[in-house]
């Protein structure tokens, strides 16, 4: 039972929104007549349409709710409105169940904006189970490593990420998801079906394609894939790399040298090659280099890794101005040493503070902080931004 929903609970006012400023646009009236399930409440939200600044309003009330999110959203093509699509999603940690009939009431007192008539002795049950697997979708407000993970509105955008079964790729492949894209995560490694499975776990839509990015075939084949299985190309993110040999130049192996050269910079090139024409065919798009900090200085014993960083900043820019105009963007990142599993795992307290202690910021990067940056570049919010170089770097490279 929710008496609060006739009584007038908690809701749009007690969070300090103002719910005359905000400015609906030509809205519907839904079919409110029954309730059997809590679903039947939320699908009537599909009919409601928003201007941009109600569905931003709305979003960040939603995020102010402990454990609970309100997100996904549709652009209505031809009329500049947004449809939106509302899930309740229920987090485990914090506050739980609690949370659950608060965040209802902000749905409700939603509708009433409307002038939706509802039921003051409506009974729901809103448990997690009896939401069922279309409202209980899980994606965290802050990722494992603790860090806010942004959200930005990518419905009907199908979003490619190579190097997506870990790291810094997986973020940005979740992130995307997050946001209403359908993902195609490519990488060797097969771990990447795990991650796109866990994707498609948690209500979005994921494929997995097996590729060596440094063999132009297969990276014509991996956008195939996203146009044929996705319906197009919409964002790609050419994170696939190699560390690669640590050698003195003079004595650097050559076999060392043709391996990272192929897949960090040729690789990026054959991504680009066969993303550019699919982005063109679709209208326009956004492609996110994955460069490093190394691309804009050296690093001893590393010199296929820094020229292939390099090349990636520079092939960014020329591709930007190539195609900036037809609606294309083109941008690459430049993160520094990030807290991976890689470096949990294989260095010892010394040497991993030697790592933090070049950081004028006092710790190591998180993953989850270069996806937030990658997220925004492949909305529509950058929407200006192409042909940058942006490091995530910790004043790395102000020193």
């Amino acid at each position: 039972m929710l008496p609060a929903i006739a009584s007038g609970g908690p809701g749009l006012e007690t969070l300090g929104f103002d719910v005359a400023a905000t400015h609906l646009a030509r809205p519907v009236r839904p079919r409110l007549e029954t309730f059997q399930r809590p679903i039947d409440v939320l699908q009537s939200l599909l009919e409601l349409r928003f201007d941009r600044q109600v569905f931003r309003t709305f979003e960040r009330l939603a995020a102010g709710v402990t454990g609970m999110l309100i997100v996904g959203s549709q652009v209505a093509r031809g009329t500049g409105l947004l449809l939106v699509e509302t899930r309740l999603l229920y987090h485990a940690f914090s506050q739980g169940e609690e949370t659950i009939p608060l965040c209802f009431q902000l749905l409700t007192d939603l509708l009433l904006l409307h002038g939706c008539d509802i039921p003051a002795e409506t009974d729901l049950n809103l448990t997690p189970r009896a939401l069922g697997p279309r409202v209980g979708i899980g994606w965290p407000r802050r990722a494992e490593g603790g860090k806010n993970m942004a959200r930005y509105d990518f419905t009907g955008k199908v979003a490619l990420v190579t190097g997506g079964a870990s790291g810094i790729g997986k973020a940005c492949a979740d992130a995307f998801a997050a946001g209403g894209a359908a993902v195609v995560i490519a990488d060797y490694d097969e771990e990447g079906a795990k991650a796109a499975e866990e994707i498609s776990a948690n209500g979005a839509t994921a494929s997995f394609f097996k590729v060596d990015v440094s063999q132009a075939d297969q990276c014509e084949a991996m956008v195939e894939h996203s146009v044929s299985t996705h319906g197009g190309l919409h964002i790609a993110v050419n994170n696939a790399g190699i560390g690669g040999p640590q050698s003195p130049s003079g004595e650097y192996p050559i076999d060392g040298w043709d391996q990272v050269i192929g897949i960090n910079l040729s690789g990026v090139f054959y991504g680009m090659r066969y993303e550019i024409p699919a982005m063109l065919e679709a209208g326009g798009g956004s492609i996110i280099n994955m460069a490093s900090i190394l691309g804009s200085v050296g690093f001893a014993n590393s010199v296929a890794y820094v020229a292939a960083k390099h090349g990636v900043v520079g092939m960014t820019k020329s591709a930007a101005l190539e195609y900036s105009a037809q609606g294309v963007r083109i941008n690459c990142v430049g993160p520094a040493c990030l807290n991976t599993p890689l470096i949990q795992e294989n260095l010892d307290d010394e040497m991993r503070q030697g790592l933090v202690s070049v950081h004028p910021i006092g710790r190591l990067g998180e993953s989850e902080e270069v996806a937030n940056l990658v997220a925004f570049l492949g909305s529509d919010d950058a929407s200006f931004c192409t042909g940058g170089y942006y490091l995530v770097d910790g004043a790395y490279t102000a020193q």
